[in-house]
């Protein structure tokens, strides 16, 4: 199974393999190391055009372009897939997760290589690597890109608990202000019904 990765809707966003900080937003993490105010945060975070500050275009084809280095079973598929759907289909929750519709079509590619005939294009309906945790993506990335989708008002699923963008970078904030495993701060908030 390819691990397919772009990081193209996430441009201030790094991924470190610790679970319990799994994704830092490095904009962000400036910020804090500025000593500012949370309320300053989300002002400068909420008015900042990421398109001024990366590469964004740059940053998605070079992803793409990563991914096809790779050279795995049905690559250019995949990649031409993502590159003729990705403004109107969400084809990613993380970086490195793959949504429904690209992970059935790498399904079906593989079963079709394998001998299977007829293989339904949907063929495992809501099918999602982590049906918990869809990260969200700043409002100008996916106006900058023209998505159909990552605008303010889109809901992520966050360990069980809907959050906008802005609902997720308070939470964030908060826990990295405190010292708190991000991670763990959006879990409890989820147990506890907290709502930002």
């Amino acid at each position: 199974m390819p691990n397919v990765v772009n990081t193209g809707l996430w441009p201030s966003m790094v991924h470190n393999g610790n679970l319990a900080e799994s994704y830092r937003d490095l904009y962000v993490e400036e910020l804090i190391a500025q000593k500012l105010y949370i309320r300053e945060i989300m002002e400068l975070v909420k008015n900042a055009d990421y398109s001024l500050h990366y590469d964004i275009e740059n940053i998605f084809y070079k992803s793409l372009e990563k991914e096809r280095e790779k050279n795995y079973f049905a690559c250019d598929i995949i990649c031409d897939f993502i590159l003729n759907n990705y403004k109107t289909k969400q084809l990613f929750t993380t970086p490195n997760h793959p949504y429904g519709i690209l992970l059935n079509l790498i399904a079906k590619l593989i079963l079709e290589e394998i001998g299977y005939k007829n293989v339904p294009e949907n063929l495992i309906a809501n099918i999602n690597c982590d049906d918990n945790f869809d990260l969200p993506i700043h409002p100008s990335v996916s106006k900058f890109l023209g998505l159909s989708y990552g605008n303010e008002d889109q809901l992520y699923t966050i360990y069980g608990k809907q959050f906008n963008y802005y609902e997720y970078l308070y939470a964030y904030v908060y826990a990295r202000l405190r010292n708190l495993p991000v991670t763990y701060f959006l879990f409890e908030c989820h147990k506890k019904k907290r709502v930002f």
